[in-house]
C-alpha cells in the first residue's frame, strides 16, 4: 500500500495520482482497462477483487483521475522474485485515448519509482510489444528501459484493440532505477544518435524493409549471420492499423521480427536504442556487458 496521493498539473488541468479507495473505485477500474483495451466484456481486465487484494498485500495499484474525480487511467504494480531477486513488476499502465501523450505516463513511471525504493528495490519490469513504436520509444528513449529477453505469443492469442490476430509477442523491459542510463535518460541528457551515426560504427540491418504494399512496408529477408557488435532492427511505423487493413503483412512482421530478436538476444545482445529516421522506426542492440550500459555507456 502507497498511501499518498500526487498531484499533478498539465495544461492547465490538475490531475491526481492515488490508490483505489472502495471496491467500487477498483471496479471503475475494471471500466477503464475495457475503455483502453478494449476486448469482450471484462475477459481482458484484471478482475477488481484482485487489484484489492493486491493493493492491501504490498502491491502498487494507481487509479489516475481528472479534475472532476473521474478515472481516466490504470496502474498496477506488484512486487516479484527475479532470479532470487526481489523486484517490482509493473502489468499494467494506460490511458484513455484522449488523455495520452501528456506525459501522465512519465508521472506514473516516478511514483513506481518512489514506491520501489521504498521497498529496497532497484529493478522494475514490465512486457511490452515491441512493434508498437510509441510504446518503445517511450520505454527506451525517455525512460532509459533496456531488455534481454523475448517471449513470443507471451499470453497466447487476446482480445486486446492493438493484437488483433497476431501473437501476443513482448519483450522484457528492465528498468535500473538507480543506474546512471536511467537518471540520464528521464533527464532528457542521454539522447538517442541518428540512424546514419550507427551505420557509421558498422553497424547492420537484421531486418529492413525492401518494398511497400497497401501504404505499408514489407519486411524483406531477416540476416541471422551478423557479426557486428551493432545490429539494426526495423519495425513498421503502424502495426496496429496493418492488423485491421493487412491482416497477413501483420504476421509477416511479427514472424520476421521475432526470429531476429531471438536470434540475436540469445547471443548476448542488448535492446538499448530506439531511432526514428523520417517516417522509418529503428531497434539498435548492442553485444555489450549490462552493467556498461548502465553506467549510460554508447557506442
Amino acid at each position: 500500500m502507497w498511501g499518498k496521493i500526487k498531484e499533478i498539473w498539465v495544461d492547465g488541468e490538475k490531475y491526481v495520482i492515488r490508490e483505489p479507495e472502495t471496491p467500487e473505485e477498483h471496479r471503475e477500474l475494471m471500466d477503464v482497462e475495457v475503455k483502453i483495451w478494449g476486448g469482450e466484456g471484462y475477459s481482458e481486465t484484471v478482475p477488481y477483487h484482485v487489484t484489492l487484494s493486491l493493493k492491501e498485500v504490498g502491491g502498487l495499484v494507481l487509479g489516475i483521475y481528472d479534475s472532476l474525480g473521474k478515472a481516466i487511467g490504470v496502474s498496477i504494480c506488484f512486487p516479484a522474485v527475479i532470479e532470487g531477486k526481489l523486484a517490482l513488476y509493473a502489468h499494467m499502465l494506460g490511458f484513455l485515448k484522449e488523455y495520452r501523450y501528456k506525459g501522465l505516463g512519465f508521472e506514473v513511471k516516478k511514483v513506481q519509482i518512489e514506491y520501489a525504493r521504498s521497498l529496497g528495490i532497484d529493478l522494475i519490469l514490465w512486457t511490452y510489444d515491441p512493434l508498437l513504436t510509441a510504446n518503445a520509444w517511450f520505454n527506451i528513449v525517455k525512460l532509459g528501459a533496456i531488455f534481454r529477453k523475448y517471449s513470443p505469443n507471451h499470453y497466447g492469442r487476446m482480445g486486446i484493440s492493438y493484437n488483433i490476430g497476431v501473437d501476443s509477442d513482448r519483450v522484457w523491459a528492465e528498468w535500473y532505477i538507480n543506474s546512471k542510463r536511467v537518471k540520464q535518460r528521464m533527464e532528457g541528457r542521454l539522447k538517442p544518435k541518428d540512424l546514419s551515426y550507427f551505420l557509421s560504427l558498422g553497424a547492420r540491418y537484421a531486418l529492413k524493409s525492401n518494398s511497400v504494399r497497401g501504404g505499408f512496408k514489407i519486411p524483406g529477408k531477416p540476416q541471422l549471420g551478423l557479426e557486428s557488435r551493432l545490429v539494426i532492427i526495423e519495425v513498421p511505423p503502424n502495426f496496429v492499423e496493418m492488423q485491421m487493413k493487412d491482416l497477413d503483412l501483420a504476421n509477416n512482421w511479427r514472424l520476421k521480427s521475432r526470429e531476429v530478436f531471438m536470434h540475436y538476444l540469445s547471443r548476448g545482445y542488448v535492446g538499448f536504442e530506439f531511432i526514428r529516421h523520417e517516417d522509418s522506426y529503428y531497434y539498435v542492440l548492442w553485444k555489450e556487458r549490462l552493467s556498461e550500459i548502465l553506467k549510460g555507456a554508447y557506442p
